[in-house]
């Protein structure tokens, strides 16, 4: 086994194994997609505000998108993909005003049609983490440009700046590569960034650690205008 297979292995039962099992989860239902017609036998659900999904055997939602088409997903299923995985816990039902709740799907539903803007950007998945509970999302990209590019999409700032901390409690957001070998495919997970919302309310800061897993070190801790 290689260094690199027994580090993805390690990610399945070390600190964020709950994590790690879930992105599998949205990664191998992305393949399914393109490699063969089973996930698409699934129950369909649709929803007015929150588009098209697909209902999976234990109750959970799933949706997934391909900003440009599955051909151009499978042209670079040899390569290597970048990948981003968003993890966050909401705040109570009852402190989430509705006009945020619907602003959040709006600005997920705007925010999916701008990932058509670069070639790069392959595939988009969101599930809920149990049914009827927190959702997370993986993002997919052929190249470096692709992430730079979905960054710096203005849509994506205005959310990450205006509605998550009116939405969520704390957010967890992976950051690694995806490789593909004669052994499946395996995550190599690079860097973690942690945004505390629990002072935000009577601050008004954010506080943010970054942790980068191949080098050992950590950001401090900095709050952050939100």
């Amino acid at each position: 086994m290689s260094d690199f297979e027994a580090r993805s292995q390690e990610l399945t039962t070390g600190r964020f194994a709950e994590d790690f099992i879930f992105l599998t989860e949205m990664k191998d239902f992305v393949l399914s997609q393109v490699n063969s017609a089973g996930a698409e036998e699934l129950p369909e659900i649709t929803d007015a505000m929150k588009g098209t999904f697909y209902e999976l055997s234990d109750g959970r939602k799933i949706q997934c998108f391909f900003p440009n088409g599955k051909r151009r997903l499978q042209e670079c299923s040899s390569k290597e993909w970048l990948f981003v995985g968003f993890l966050g816990r909401k705040l109570p039902y009852e402190d989430i005003p509705t006009e945020v709740e619907n602003l959040v799907w709006e600005k997920n539903t705007g925010l999916i049609a701008q990932l058509q803007t670069h070639r790069d950007i392959l595939a988009y998945c969101s599930a809920e983490r149990e049914a009827g509970g927190d959702w997370g999302n993986i993002i997919f990209m052929a190249s470096q440009g692709a992430l730079l590019h979905w960054r710096q999409l203005e849509l994506h700032g205005d959310t990450v700046r205006d509605l998550s901390p009116r939405y969520y409690r704390d957010i967890r957001i992976h950051c690694g590569l995806l490789r593909h070998g004669e052994r499946g495919d395996c995550f190599l997970h690079q860097r973690t960034i942690f945004l505390d919302y629990g002072d935000f309310s009577t601050t008004g800061k954010i506080n943010r650690i970054e942790k980068y897993w191949e080098t050992d070190t950590t950001e401090p801790e900095q709050p952050e205008n939100a």
